[in-house]
């Protein structure tokens, strides 16, 4: 399966991965890929989206960060395959981390930095009040 980056005018994806891999490095000058002795890290990595299953507010998140509407009913939010993926390129970290689960890097369109500050001031709030449930549960028992 070929995939690509699911944010809006980002262009990675596997294609342009194999063909990094057929490249000799330039930094070492040694042949990369399967048979390759380079260890040098890939440009950038595919990341899948949160399952619905195991964290379906997680992977809500990641869809209106994403910021795409579906080509079938217009205005609705785009849902993600089970083959959708996000970029590295898109992370704090390089990748969805416990302190950085976001995209927020380069989201291709306006405002998104407002988009992500309210998203992310919201999974805060969400964090707390669990957190405060707990405490409530423990301290009861």
């Amino acid at each position: 399966m070929a995939y690509h980056c699911a944010v809006s005018g980002c262009s990675n994806g596997s294609y342009r991965l194999l063909r990094w891999e057929k490249e000799r490095c330039q930094q070492c000058q040694l042949p990369r890929g399967k048979a390759g002795s380079c260890t040098c890290d890939p440009p950038f990595k595919l990341h899948p989206f949160p399952t619905s299953r195991k964290n379906r507010e997680l992977r809500q998140q990641w869809k209106v960060l994403i910021n795409r509407t579906s080509t079938k009913s217009r205005g609705k939010l785009w849902s993600p395959s089970k083959d959708s993926r996000v970029c590295s390129d898109h992370f704090v970290d390089g990748a969805p981390t416990a302190e950085n689960t976001f995209p927020t890097l380069n989201l291709g369109y306006v405002d998104a930095n407002k988009k992500v500050h309210r998203v992310l001031f919201q999974s805060q709030l969400n964090n707390e009040n669990s957190r405060q449930k707990k405490k409530k549960v423990n301290q009861v028992l």
